[in-house]
């Protein structure tokens, strides 16, 4: 995002008023005194501690890549003159960024006195950027602030003129692909999903009890996975006897063959194993992303099982930074390995990695089993636009199951009653989309409760009213049939919308 031009004004304007000049990407010369910058920022000090000294009459020059703007409001702040003043959220995201970078505690502190001004906006677009570059940055103040505000104005946009204040929204029983719909804009669509998951809990919350004090926006931090297992490594057995030793940075040594180490990947170019005569070569890996590369060189996947999700993720682009031959073939078996426990997490690591297909395979597992709104630590790791993606096509597909059902009394207590549903829904979702869709439709039918064999009435032995019996009889077959069309219609309207729910991958 490009702002407004920049006057360099005192005192960073002349030579006079610092002993070193910062150049920025837009040509603008800023003139700073390296102490009251050292001060401020640890990166800036060794950075200027790497300058070299040139002709004395000139000032040495710092060429940084930031653009005028940001660098002119981070100076004024570290100054002791008037801070500078901020028109839109955008302009304090684009220093935050900048003060994170260089490590500049008191800029963060100040931006985030500045952006607390614009969570007590009117405007809904307003604070959800507020709210976006609050959770970007961990401010959890203003994000619990512009929460609850949004929440407010979106589930309850009017004060009821009669009756209880504390009456629920209609949106306090929305599915939550709708209450993503109703919260979500593009300026969130690169905070953490987990920010997201929590700020619908906070509506969801004050659209039941318009006095609600939410709190649950409060970042969750993750619990660590904890140590990573070691994976035990030996080469198989050839013909040759493995003629080099790979050595991790944590003291650990694999045998392992030279040629297929080469083949298989690009992990030894640039080292001395290339080179005739050597016999052992050291890898800045840790051994326990090592030894699972080394079992890939092999083309040998059967270890992914003792991986944890973020041990196999980062194996996955290790492999891929040393072009391993079966790094995506490894990630997609374990997704699929993972799915049947977690189907959920499943989808937030493939649709971040650009696994679609694995992506699409998890949505539909989750759905079925109504687990999308339960909130999983890879949240926090995974992009909001993928999490909506996936809670718009659970939503999708829950409409399009209720096509087949009958009544709208029938519809109205499937919604409500949706995980008894998935119940029945989801209990083959190892066949595919359509299975059990028949079933659960039956269920819905029957009054949300297990459809049981009709007990058969045993025959009269005597007999009178065998005519009357025998044209009730008639008439009950031509019922049933009818009946059993309907229902194969109902089932056959479900089975085509449920096909068409595609999920698509928000750019």
């Amino acid at each position: 995002m490009t702002f407004s031009d920049v006057v360099v004004e005192s005192p960073f304007a002349s030579g006079d008023e610092g002993d070193v000049v910062l150049r920025t990407s837009d040509g603008k010369s800023f003139h700073v005194f390296k102490n009251i910058l050292s001060l401020v920022s640890p990166v800036f000090r060794d950075m200027f501690g790497l300058v070299q000294l040139g002709d004395v009459q000139q000032l040495p020059v710092v060429d940084i890549p930031e653009d005028s703007y940001v660098i002119n409001c981070l100076l004024r702040i570290c100054y002791p003159v008037a801070n500078p003043t901020f028109s839109t959220p955008e302009e304090i995201d684009a220093c935050l960024r900048v003060a994170h970078k260089y490590d500049m505690e008191h800029c963060t502190r100040c931006l985030g006195d500045a952006l607390e001004n614009f969570s007590l906006c009117v405007g809904i677009d307003v604070m959800t950027i507020a709210f976006a570059v609050s959770c970007r940055w961990d401010i959890d103040n203003i994000a619990q602030r512009c929460a609850s505000g949004l929440a407010y104005r979106i589930t309850k946009p009017a004060l009821p003129t009669a009756g209880p204040l504390r009456a629920a929204s209609p949106m306090s029983t929305a599915h939550p692909g709708q209450m993503a719909a109703a919260f979500y804009q593009k300026s969130l669509a690169d905070t953490p999903a987990g920010s997201f998951h929590r700020l619908l809990r906070v509506g969801y919350a004050v659209a039941t009890d318009s006095y609600a004090v939410p709190v649950v926006c409060s970042k969750t931090y993750c619990s660590p996975e904890g140590p990573r297992e070691a994976i035990p490594f030996l080469p198989p057995k050839r013909r040759s006897r493995p003629d080099l030793v790979v050595k991790s940075c944590d003291g650990i040594s694999f045998d392992a063959h030279r040629d297929v180490v080469v083949k298989a990947s690009n992990m030894l170019e640039g080292t001395d194993a290339l080179a005739p005569g050597s016999g052992s070569v050291n890898i800045a890996l840790d051994s326990t992303i090592l030894a699972p590369l080394l079992h890939l060189c092999y083309s040998r996947c059967t270890f992914y099982a003792e991986l944890r999700p973020m041990h196999a993720e980062t194996v996955y682009l290790m492999a891929l930074r040393f072009r391993v031959a079966r790094a995506q073939d490894f990630m997609v078996k374990w997704l699929h390995a993972d799915m049947p426990s977690n189907p959920t997490r499943v989808y937030l690591i493939a649709a971040r990695l650009g696994f679609e297909d694995v992506a699409r395979e998890a949505a539909l597992v989750a759905t079925r089993r109504n687990t999308v709104f339960v909130y999983d630590e890879q949240m926090e790791y995974t992009e909001t636009r993928h999490y909506v993606a996936l809670l718009e096509y659970s939503y999708a597909y829950q409409e399009a199951f209720l096509k087949g059902v009958a009544d709208k009394k029938r519809v109205e207590a499937a919604r409500n009653g949706w995980e008894a549903v998935c119940n029945v829904l989801g209990a083959d979702d190892d066949e595919g989309p359509t299975e059990g869709v028949e079933e659960a439709l039956a269920f819905v039918q029957a009054g949300m409760k297990p459809t049981r064999n009709p007990k058969k009435t045993p025959p009269s032995r005597s007999g009178k009213g065998t005519v009357t019996r025998s044209r009730s009889k008639k008439l009950q077959a031509a019922k049933n049939s009818s009946k059993q069309k309907d229902k194969s219609n109902r089932v056959k309207q479900a089975l085509i919308s449920l096909r068409k729910v595609k999920l698509s991958f928000a750019a």
